[in-house]
């Protein structure tokens, strides 16, 4: 939460005149790390389907409209109605309750018995079964965090291997892999969802919301 940093230069990046400062800030963190994940590290690529957990999160918003725009099909999921209908608005083609039903029954239906090609997790230990048993042939389960726990364990050694799955961790993206997605940001191609607004003196006002989990977007900061 500090009010000033210190980085190279190279990390430095022009905010547009008629870009709202909050509104960059809300970038680097769940735009690079989507991308990352898609792309560098998932390979996702126009046609492909893809399950996004947790939609009300700032990684998921992203993701999902960065899918979206690279022509794949979203599936999304999250824990509450209100969620779902956001998701539907940024993109999400189907969308379904994660706390009520089965995740990977649910998927097979929509996908005529198929699975996805990629699942996006940041969620962890809560959807890990749900996330494995969502995946095709060949599909790819790209892990960027452990928000529900930090331990997990394979549900089927069997249908991993006879399916061809892949486990992939998404590591900190590289720092050239920045300014093309800031620039695509920059001309308003995607939107950045901010859930609500706190001074900086309320972080703890504004920690607590996020605790409840009841947010949609980002939490932004105002010094």
């Amino acid at each position: 939460y500090a009010e000033r940093c210190l980085v190279p230069a190279t990390h430095v990046h022009a905010v547009p005149d008629d870009l709202d400062l909050g509104i960059a800030a809300t970038f680097p963190t769940i735009y690079m790390t989507a991308g990352h994940a898609l792309f560098p590290v998932g390979g996702l690529t126009a046609g492909e389907t893809i399950l996004i957990h947790a939609a009300g999160s700032g990684v998921s918003v992203a993701a999902i409209q960065l899918a979206v725009d690279a022509g794949a099909t979203v599936l999304a999921t999250a824990g509450s109605e209100g969620k779902l209908d956001k998701a539907r608005q940024l993109g999400a083609a189907h969308v379904f309750n994660n706390r009520t039903g089965d995740v990977a029954g649910w998927v097979r239906e929509v996908t005529d018995g198929k699975g996805v090609d990629m699942v996006l997790d940041h969620v962890g230990t809560a959807l890990w079964a749900a996330s494995v048993f969502s995946l095709g042939i060949g599909g790819r389960l790209v892990c960027c965090g452990n928000t529900s726990g930090d331990t997990a364990t394979i549900p089927s050694l069997g249908f991993m291997f006879h399916s061809g799955i892949k486990i992939m961790g998404s590591d900190p993206y590289k720092p050239g892999e920045f300014a093309p997605l800031w620039q695509r940001f920059c001309e308003r191609r995607f939107a950045s969802v901010v859930d609500s607004e706190f001074a900086l003196a309320d972080a703890a006002e504004a920690q607590s919301r996020l605790e409840a989990n009841d947010v949609f977007g980002k939490i932004l900061l105002r010094p």
